[in-house]
Formats: C-alpha cells, sequence, structure tokens
C-alpha cells in the first residue's frame, strides 16, 4: 500500500494553527490541542492499519512555517509485520524561521521477519527548534521475537542552512551481528535517541536535571553528548519502550517554558 501524510502549519495571530493537511488510507490526523493559551499546534497521526504491512511504502511531509509550533503525537507503538517484500517509509521535515517542532514517536516494534527501512530528512534554519526522539525494540519478546526480525535500517539526516549537521544511521541485521556482542546491544532490548537543537541552549544548565529523569529509573544506561553548537543528543539503552516513552518525553518538558520568538506562553 502506498500512503501519503501532508501536514502544513500556518500564524494566525499568535497562535499556530493547521493550514493544510492532506492524508490517504490507512492514515489518519487529529487535533487534541486543549490549551488555547499554548503556542503549540498538537496533533496526533493516527492509522487505520494494525501496523506497516509487506511492501507498504508511507511518504509523509511536515512542514512547520516560520514563528509557529507543532508538536506530533502517535497513537500507539508502530509495528512492523512480516515482510517478504521490504516496507519504507520516507519523511520529509522542514521547520522555519523562529519554529519549532516536538516529535517523540510511540517504540518501533519489528515482528518476526520484518523488514523496514525509514529514510527522515530534516531541514532547518538557525532559529529553528528541533525536539525529535526515536525509540527501537527487539520485537515482541514475550512472543520470544526479540530479534528475530530481518532487518531494521533508520536513517535520520538534520541539516541546517542545508548543511548537515546530524546523520543518524542505524542498520539492524540480527543474522549478520551478534547484537549482544560487545559494542552491540549488549544485552539490552531497547534504543532511544532524543536530539534537541535549541539556539542559543546552554546545555550545562540542564544537564542535572537530565541525568535525574534517567538517574531515577532502574535498567537504563545513557550518555547526553553535544556535537554541535545549540543542542545534544542523547542516547538510551533499557529494556522497556514506555519507561524509555516516558523518560524523553519528560526531557521534551524542559523545553516547553523557552518562548518561542515572538511568542509568549503562561503555561
Amino acid at each position: 500500500m502506498n500512503a501519503l501524510l501532508s501536514i502544513q502549519t500556518a500564524l494566525y495571530g499568535t497562535a499556530t494553527i493547521l493550514a493544510s493537511a492532506y492524508h490517504t488510507p490507512p492514515f489518519k490526523l487529529a487535533n487534541i490541542t486543549e490549551n488555547k493559551k499554548s503556542p503549540d499546534l498538537q496533533l496526533m497521526i493516527m492509522s487505520s492499519s494494525p501496523g506497516i504491512l509487506c511492501g507498504d511504502d508511507y511518504s509523509l511531509k511536515i512542514n512547520v512555517a516560520d514563528h509557529t509550533s507543532l508538536r506530533l503525537f502517535t497513537q500507539s507503538y508502530q509495528r512492523l509485520f512480516k515482510a517478504k517484500k521490504p516496507s519504507s517509509q520516507n519523511l520529509k521535515v522542514t521547520v522555519g524561521k523562529g519554529a519549532k517542532l516536538c516529535y517523540i514517536p510511540h517504540p518501533t516494534v519489528p515482528h518476526q521477519q520484518a523488514n523496514f527501512k525509514s529514510v527522515s530528512s530534516i531541514s532547518l534554519q538557525p532559529t529553528s527548534i528541533l525536539i525529535w526522539g526515536e525509540i527501537t525494540t527487539c520485537g515482541r519478546k514475550l512472543k520470544e521475537e526479540a530479534f528475530q526480525f530481518t532487518k531494521l535500517h533508520l536513517v535520520t539526516d538534520i541539516r541546517i542552512e542545508n548543511k548537515l549537521v546530524v546523520r543518524e544511521n542505524i542498520l539492524i541485521e540480527p543474522l549478520e551481528t551478534d547484537l549482544y556482542a560487545m559494542g552491540q546491544w549488549e544485552g539490552y532490548t531497547h534504543q532511544a535517541t532524543l536530539t534537541i537543537i535549541h539556539p542559543g541552549i546552554n546545555i550545562n544548565q540542564y544537564m542535572d536535571a537530565i541525568c535525574q529523569i534517567f538517574e531515577k529509573e532502574t535498567g537504563l544506561i545513557y550518555g547526553v553528548s553535544n556535537p554541535f553548537p545549540d543542542g545534544f543528543i542523547t542516547r538510551v539503552l533499557g529494556f522497556k519502550g514506555e519507561q524509555m516513552y516516558k523518560c524523553l518525553g519528560e526531557i521534551a518538558r524542559l523545553f516547553d517554558c523557552i518562548s518561542l520568538k515572538n511568542q509568549t506562553y503562561d503555561g
């Protein structure tokens, strides 16, 4: 199945609105914004399909206009089903001047013999704000399908004014690599990455708070690095997808109080 989803925001006074949206089955889109004082437009991406099926090809386009703020949610875990023919997803994101995008989807669960590739291309301006998360699981552990998928390839490119600043290239082929070996997953079953790019941010001001979020949990190891100015990347290994999803959400909320240019939020 070929499926399309397109989202375009706009600024109406000081509020972010949905300027246009287009989607084909199985995609659905819901506006879940509750706090009318919030500068964020909150949208949930939903699907009538149980997951990504054999041969599915998803194409998503997200355009966050200048000085608007979009927070995207997903409905549930993304399940990748058995696929003799590889399935794929292509996501193109543009975040304008002084605009903000926050997207931390639910964990991805590859079923036995799943074969999936996702390419995310994100284009920012120097004043754009990005909060971008990704959580990958070993599969259905209770079904004894840990690392029983065929291939999982996740590529994320982030560019600022067409200059590549982040490239995340995760290739997992359980039949080709010992994922329990040193330097691999080393016995852990879940992996998460959170990338935050925020102009003028001082990571040292938030480091203690970020560490406290992880250290109150059990079964996690993590690291925080700032390989580029105005942001940082957090990587996590653990055993529970919901636990990781909660932690990434808590980190994202640390930055909610930081106003966008020309916008304020009283909370």
